[in-house]
């Protein structure tokens, strides 16, 4: 067991050594342009049947560059856990974004735009030791529920933005101890888009848990995500207060 845990600890390095250098080598690439956004979410999770079925429900606000105001979310997410095999989900998300649209005669009006998306997901937990690794496949399929015109800012037709999307997941965190105050974890997630049917971006993630109580904690988050097609950086900072009964 201690070899197997020692292995473990040696693939962390390496993945931890390789989403960074990745990460950060392309921050140096004057050929990405730097995004920046922040997100603060509530997460409440509810467990049920010696949890094997859970349902959480997570609004969530969004910040662009400056940290100015962005858009808000409110999710919806239901898992279960099949003979303890692997994780079955389903999940929902509407979008509500204030946005300035122009017309056909070209005035603008502040209008709300909300925008949508659903997901289905399998996943699987090993542990090994303190550690815990989990890599998930989920399709996701974004969609508009309702615009109000069909003309955007500059006053040309709106395109089709609908997507659909495989994303490839891998997360591990590392818990040392019962009662450990933080919870580290890392992760990187690949996006096939269908339609190209190629990767479309990829993320990385560094963060974890601070345990406030038995049923509380924070989440933080640094994510960085890279879009190879527009060759765009985006930096996000984010934090969440967890609860789950």
């Amino acid at each position: 067991m201690k070899m197997k845990i020692n292995k473990l600890k040696i693939v962390m390095t390496l993945i931890i050594s390789v989403i960074t250098v990745n990460a950060f080598a392309q921050e140096e690439n004057p050929d990405y342009t730097q995004e920046f956004q922040g997100r603060a979410y509530v997460s409440i999770k509810k467990s049920f049947l010696d949890k094997s079925l859970n349902v959480e429900l997570s609004p969530e606000v969004r910040f662009g560059n400056d940290f100015n105001y962005n858009k808000t979310l409110i999710k919806l997410n239901v898992d279960y856990d099949i003979l303890n095999w692997f994780n079955v989900g389903v999940g929902g998300r509407a979008v509500f974004n204030k946005t300035n649209i122009r017309d056909k005669e070209g005035v603008e009006n502040n209008k709300t735009e909300i925008t949508g998306r659903y997901d289905f997901d399998i996943s699987k937990k090993f542990k090994l030791g303190k550690f815990k690794l989990k890599p998930r496949i989920r399709y996701s399929n974004y969609d508009d529920y309702e615009i109000f015109d069909d003309y955007n800012k500059k006053g040309a037709l709106k395109e089709n933005d609908n997507s659909d999307f495989l994303r490839y997941k891998v997360s591990l965190t590392y818990k040392f101890a019962k009662k450990a105050i933080f919870e580290p974890e890392v992760g990187v997630e690949l996006f096939h888009k269908l339609e190209t049917n190629k990767i479309s971006s990829i993320r990385y993630n560094f963060g974890g848990d601070f345990r406030l109580s038995k049923h509380s904690a924070i989440g933080v988050n640094y994510l960085v995500e890279s879009e190879f097609k527009i060759r765009e950086l985006t930096h996000i900072a984010e934090v969440g207060y967890k609860y789950k009964f």
